[in-house]
């Protein structure tokens, strides 16, 4: 049975996605937090402890910036990368403090890939890699991707103690509106074993 939230808790919209964490309690999504001017509205990352029937978001010290992609690892509570337009930061505490990551003009997250302490995040600086668990991030330095693309959306898997990562690139950093235009501008670039176990 489904359940609507009270507007109230959260706002959601069409970047807002429930994260799944490995507690069913502990929840991450994108609010959309409408301030005393109705047309305008902040975008914060925010967390559920009770399994979604109440939303808090990140304020004060732990979080300011306009946020447009909430990450959360799906196999612990506590990992989580948030990023706005250009930073790209990781949050090892449940949001408690964020560590910067990378910036580059229009950084989109494209997405990323929890396994154990290897993190990856696929965004305009390229495809990151932490081999201890967040503390430090490098570039991956896995080519194939022309120098004209960027990553529009990624995945990862492991298989047989080998992460595999999918990713599609899209020829411009600015979306464009139409579905269509995706799907004719999408080149998917599978890399596997990236000898990481």
């Amino acid at each position: 049975m489904w359940n609507t939230v009270d507007f109230h808790q959260i706002e959601a919209f069409h970047s807002t996605e429930v994260q799944f964490t490995s507690d069913p309690q502990i929840l991450y999504a994108l609010d959309y937090h409408r301030l005393v001017n109705p047309s305008s509205s902040v975008q914060l990352p925010s967390r559920s402890l009770d399994g979604g029937q109440t939303w808090t978001r990140f304020t004060g010290s732990s979080w300011t910036q306009l946020t447009y992609c909430v990450i959360a690892d799906p196999h612990r509570t506590d990992r989580l990368i948030v990023a706005g337009s250009n930073d790209v930061y990781f949050s090892g505490d449940g949001g408690s403090n964020f560590t910067f990551v990378a910036t580059a003009t229009n950084n989109r997250v494209a997405g990323a890939f929890f396994d154990g302490a290897n993190i990856f995040i696929a965004c305009q600086n390229g495809l990151l890699y932490s081999s201890d668990g967040g503390t430090n991030f490098a570039n991956s330095g896995v080519g194939g991707i022309p120098t004209n693309m960027v990553f529009f959306s990624f995945t990862g898997a492991k298989q047989g103690g080998v992460d595999t990562v999918l990713l599609c690139a899209n020829a411009s950093p600015v979306c464009k509106t139409r579905r269509r235009s995706y799907r004719e501008s999408l080149e998917p670039c599978l890399l596997p074993g990236l000898g990481r176990a």
